[in-house]
């Protein structure tokens, strides 16, 4: 009946929801592990005296939403 729908997709909903923490947990330490990468590259290139080239690699990062 009606009633046995509306608790199945509850069911099915909360199921995907406890799917979907671990998995942005993940994400987010994938982004956040990309990002300590980029700045030790960025800190590579400045050392290296390589300015224009980490400059972009700033410019890069700010256009990804990574400031």
């Amino acid at each position: 009946g009606f009633g046995s729908d509306v608790v199945c997709r509850g069911v099915r909903s909360k199921t995907l929801l406890k799917l979907s923490i671990p998995r942005i947990k993940l994400l987010r330490n994938r982004r956040e592990l990309q990002l300590r990468q980029m700045r030790r590259d960025i800190a590579k290139l400045l050392e290296a005296g390589q300015e224009a080239t980490a400059r972009i690699r700033v410019r890069f990062l700010v256009a990804l939403g990574f400031d």
